[in-house]
């Protein structure tokens, strides 16, 4: 089936946001604010209608390469250059505490109210679970503080993780409360029934008969759930000698539980060190996904319902590499992030 593609060339709303790269965003206040980060070392937010400066956070004295926001605690945490995350009051700016444990650089965070827990993950692979209640980490196995992962989401209570052992992730769960993540050879075992994330132990791979997805074989970039929780969207790579080649991986997750040679779907292939795929955001409130490449093409995905298959329905052409997008509330609008500091913001059109 054939579906019309819709052309976009220029944003509703385009701004210099930094000096140069920014490498996160986030929207906030249902909506009205855009939140940005970038490697000039600072914290800027952004009205989300005309672009204009509302205030900022100054001196952070390292690059911001990860913004989560806790409104409703009013915290505002950035993963930052110097293997930090610096905890913000979210309204005056002012830094409350910086929170040491990472290796590397934190590149991704999250934040699951329901549990007060934090979750970030570096750039050397380290993924690290924090109690928000005291800020301090908690213990994986025996001594260790973190998990070897490459990306990963969270979804209800369910953490997904992809890793760079050619397999994108395994999962289990089972009842309400328990869920298990493969780690390369051993099941790491985490108990939410109390509310409150507590290490179990671990087990041989061997003892569960688990859904895998042994399937595929290349390396999650990202890795990010669908909002009605049935479909996970995955950027992967491989790598064959000195090429690279970059991937949409698309699975049904209840499908592959019923059959896993049913459950993936390639939608999109790039050529080697090509257009290499660098963002991926999800819709809040329908089964779309946005991707953003190198070469500044931002092409947004939606399902069909009459195929069960998901299509391109829009593109949009930057003329900037984009690092990083988020959908506005109502998905009305895609916001973009580019490598030279510009935020653009662009009418996401329905057919």
């Amino acid at each position: 089936m054939n579906y019309e593609v819709k052309e976009s060339h220029s944003a509703l709303v385009k701004f210099q946001a930094h000096t140069n790269k920014i490498n996160c965003i986030k929207i906030i206040e249902d909506g009205k604010t855009i939140v940005s980060g970038g490697e000039d070392q600072m914290i800027r937010f952004w009205d989300c209608i005309n672009g204009d400066l509302k205030h900022e956070i100054q001196d952070i004295s390292s690059d911001v390469h990860s913004l989560a926001v806790y409104e409703k605690n009013g915290l505002l945490l950035a993963g930052c250059g110097d293997n930090t995350i610096k905890v913000f009051d979210l309204k005056s700016g002012r830094l409350l505490r910086c929170l040491e444990g990472h290796k590397d650089v934190v590149g991704q965070m999250e934040i699951i109210p329901r549990y007060n827990l934090l979750v970030s993950l570096d750039k050397a692979r380290n993924l690290i679970f924090w109690n928000l209640s005291s800020w301090t980490v908690i213990p994986q196995r025996g001594s260790r503080t973190s998990v070897y992962a490459s990306s990963f989401c969270v979804s209800s209570n369910k953490i997904f993780i992809g890793s760079d052992d050619k397999i994108l992730m395994k999962f289990f769960k089972s009842g309400k409360t328990l869920f298990r993540i493969e780690l390369t050879y051993e099941y790491a075992i985490y108990d939410l029934s109390d509310e409150q994330l507590s290490f179990l132990g671990y087990e041989d791979r061997e003892r569960w008969e688990l859904p895998d997805f042994t399937d595929l074989t290349v390396k999650s970039r990202e890795i990010q759930i669908t909002s009605d929780r049935k479909f996970l969207i995955a950027i992967c790579y491989d790598r064959i000698g000195k090429q690279q080649y970059h991937y949409i991986y698309i699975i049904d997750l209840e499908a592959y539980e019923l059959d896993s040679r049913k459950g993936i779907q390639i939608v999109e292939q790039y050529e080697p060190w090509i257009d290499a795929i660098r963002s991926l955001a999800i819709s809040s409130c329908k089964r779309v996904f946005a991707t953003g490449g190198e070469d500044g093409l931002i092409s947004i995905w939606k399902y069909s319902n009459r195929s069960s298959t998901w299509y391109i329905f829009q593109r949009i052409t930057c003329d900037e590499s984009i690092t990083d997008l988020a959908f506005s509330p109502d998905d009305n609008y895609v916001v973009i992030a580019s490598t030279k500091g510009t935020i653009s913001i662009c009418q996401v059109i329905e057919k």
